[in-house]
């Protein structure tokens, strides 16, 4: 489940970067395999000029790259229906129908998404078409071949779904930027996305989520996974009151980066 038709056409790319709150990693193929070969520390792809994106260039090949942007400008929406249409055309407008009714801003500004999760659910993603343009241009004017462009929240979604044993929830960290997303058989039903200022709210947040889905899903929770591209939140007290709690983690620290696409 990856968001390259909302993008661009998916080719995979020789060369990655992930755009994160405030750094950027560069990944290479090598010998088949992603590697982390740089990271740049205090750059946001958002806040970048042409001038400022020579940091990223110079350590960049010439060739066919991707962009994994974090989910900070990202809306997501889950919906359930009835019943869906068969046609396409019909699906979407019902679609955006129900997320008019949601939103309170104009759709037409922003690049819409969407991912049939089952035969009634539907995942819905929203990301403003200024920010896409910015990026492209961002890297036309520097003569790097963008063809893709993805969200690491729906690549995580993604590749866990392809392991043996699917956690319950999904921790994503990136600096102040957290998201919860939490699923039954890989299939996702809530997502809350939050900031915190200070790293102690943080588990106060991640328990705050989970007893409001408890309460309002009916569910409960057995598993998680964590899933950082380098923070320095120290992530021990959690581990230890999620455990006191009987929510166990599936570890997933050895996987390759689950941020990018497999």
């Amino acid at each position: 489940m990856g968001i390259a038709e909302f993008f661009l056409g998916f080719k995979k790319p020789f060369q990655y970067i992930y755009a994160g709150e405030s750094h950027i990693d560069i990944f290479l193929t090598i010998r088949g395999s992603l590697k982390k070969t740089k990271t740049i520390e205090n750059l946001s792809i958002l806040d970048l000029n042409t001038y400022d994106f020579l940091d990223i260039k110079r350590e960049l090949l010439e060739v066919e790259t991707g962009i994994i942007l974090n989910s900070r400008n990202f809306i997501f929406n889950i919906f359930e229906f009835d019943k869906l249409p068969f046609n396409e055309v019909q699906r979407r407008d019902i679609i955006e129908w129900r997320l008019g009714k949601v939103f309170p801003e104009n759709i037409e500004q922003y690049k819409h998404s969407y991912f049939r999760l089952n035969k009634k659910k539907i995942l819905s993603i929203l990301f403003k078409e200024s920010f896409k343009d910015k990026i492209e241009k961002l890297f036309e004017k520097n003569n790097i071949s963008l063809i893709y462009i993805g969200n690491s929240t729906i690549e995580i979604l993604s590749n866990i779904s392809k392991m043996k044993i699917s956690p319950d929830f999904f921790l994503e960290i990136d600096g102040k930027l957290s998201i919860l997303l939490f699923q039954t058989n890989s299939v996702p039903f809530y997502i809350r996305k939050f900031v915190i200022e200070k790293d102690s709210d943080l588990l106060k947040e991640i328990l705050k989520t989970i007893n409001f889905v408890r309460e309002n899903y009916s569910k409960e929770f057995h598993t998680y996974s964590i899933v950082t591209d380098g923070s320095d939140i120290d992530l021990n007290q959690i581990r230890i009151e999620l455990s006191t709690e009987n929510i166990m983690e599936i570890n997933v620290n050895n996987e390759k980066s689950l941020l990018l696409p497999t």
